[in-house]
């Protein structure tokens, strides 16, 4: 963790007052001694440090991770500050602008999902499929000013590794953008009074059977070479094309070709025998079931069976939509979480 950046500057209270007000930094007082040779103020869980000087040399840049992005910009513009024209990065959809403080320092302002982990209140687990925590990256922001958000990298997934010889496919290790909702059904269904909601996007009980001749045998072939090769050639059972910006479509691709396609090959042969359809009656969860209309895996069919079986659940379907809708259009679910989640204190 960095603890403190330095600049240097000309005027502690100038400098003091654009901080707060700019971006809401926190004064530090660190006593009479201290406070006269330096300013010091904290944003976020980091400090910003000054070194007074008549003629500063300002810094390269640095960057500051922005939750509210709408709101900054907005607040830029009422304190009239200049700021670069703002770029919307292609891979993530993440937001940046540059603006420099009284003195030049320059400092980048983000919203960049991954770095986001702030929060106090409730906690709200998302699950991935075979590549990495990255893929939920674009939520963050959405929820963490409300909610306490945990990424984790399941085990061989992502950044974490794995003894291959000793991997052994389970509902304890498997997690999909789809199927991971079947490990938060598991959970709930194992562990009742520990688990207060379910949310599940894309998430089917079982997979449509695969045919062992034709278009199967090319998807083992690709997923033989790598994973990456498999998420080519599966690519429309995993976004919708129609409407995923390519450089979306690209980025899930190199994503999931992370994941070794030893472990691939193991978590397809295991998918080809999940069912959890006998087992939805006994989820008493409050589940939220969020899926497109048109989605080739986790179908309309199916989504309907499942929320007639889940005791406690609503079934929210975005139109005309095909399969990632986590992916594609995470204000809109994001939005049904919270109305779900508030739902439930009230």
């Amino acid at each position: 963790m960095i603890q403190h950046i330095n600049l240097q500057i000309t005027d502690k209270e100038q400098t003091r007052e654009w901080y707060e007000k700019v971006l809401g930094a926190e004064y530090l007082d660190r006593g009479p001694e201290l406070n006269q040779g330096q300013l010091q103020l904290r944003i976020g869980s980091g400090e910003i440090h000054s070194t007074l000087t008549p003629t500063p040399n300002p810094s390269g840049h640095f960057a500051l991770e922005i939750h509210d992005w709408d709101d900054m910009i907005a607040n830029l513009d009422a304190l009239e500050i200049p700021y670069s024209p703002p770029t919307v990065r292609g891979y993530s959809g993440g937001h940046s602008t540059y603006i420099k403080d009284p003195d030049g320092n320059m400092i980048e302002l983000v919203q960049h999902p991954l770095g986001l982990r702030n929060s106090k209140d409730e906690t709200v687990e998302v699950a991935h499929d075979p590549n990495g925590m990255r893929f939920w990256y674009n939520w963050v922001p959405l929820l963490s000013r409300q909610f306490r958000i945990l990424r984790p990298d399941m085990r061989g997934m992502g950044g974490t590794s794995i003894d291959e010889a000793q991997f052994e496919p389970s509902l304890d290790t498997f997690v999909d953008d789809s199927f991971g909702g079947i490990i938060g059904l598991n959970f709930a269904h194992r562990y009742p009074a520990r688990t207060r909601a379910l949310v599940l996007c894309n998430t089917p009980c079982r997979l449509p059977r695969r045919e062992r001749s034709g278009r199967g045998e090319e998807v083992d072939a690709a997923l033989s070479r790598s994973v990456g090769a498999w998420s080519t050639a599966t690519i429309n059972n995993r976004l919708d094309t129609r409407v995923a910006p390519q450089g979306l479509i690209d980025w899930y691709i190199a994503e999931m070709d992370r994941t070794p396609s030893s472990i691939g090959r193991s978590l397809q042969g295991y998918l080809d025998t999940l069912d959890f359809s006998p087992h939805l009656k006994e989820v008493e969860t409050p589940t939220l079931l969020l899926v497109g209309e048109e989605s080739p895996t986790s179908t309309l069919e199916q989504q309907q069976f499942m929320a007639e079986q889940l005791p406690d659940s609503q079934l929210v379907v975005y139109p005309g939509l095909g399969h990632g809708i986590n992916a594609i259009h995470p204000e809109w679910c994001t939005q049904q979480v919270r109305q779900f989640v508030t739902s439930l204190t009230n």
